[in-house]
């Protein structure tokens, strides 16, 4: 890993930023570790998509998991 630290100014959607307030607030994590960690896990799974993998998710409620899609 590189010890280089980019500094980015972004203009989010207002769902976004809801996402992120709400990201905050679910973790305890400052803005910047929540959109660090959120790329982080995005290149991971676009990654493993890309690699021809598949990521399940199975909703609270729900008995069999279904694939994770990404629009």
């Amino acid at each position: 890993m590189s010890d280089i630290h980019e500094k980015l100014t972004v203009n989010l959607i207002p769902r976004t930023s809801v996402a992120l307030r709400s990201l905050v607030k679910l973790t305890g994590h400052s803005e910047t570790d929540c959109v660090n960690r959120s790329i982080n896990v995005y290149a991971y799974i676009e990654a493993l998509i890309q690699s021809g993998g598949e990521l399940y998710v199975r909703e609270p409620g729900d008995t069999n998991p279904h694939v994770l899609t990404i629009s």
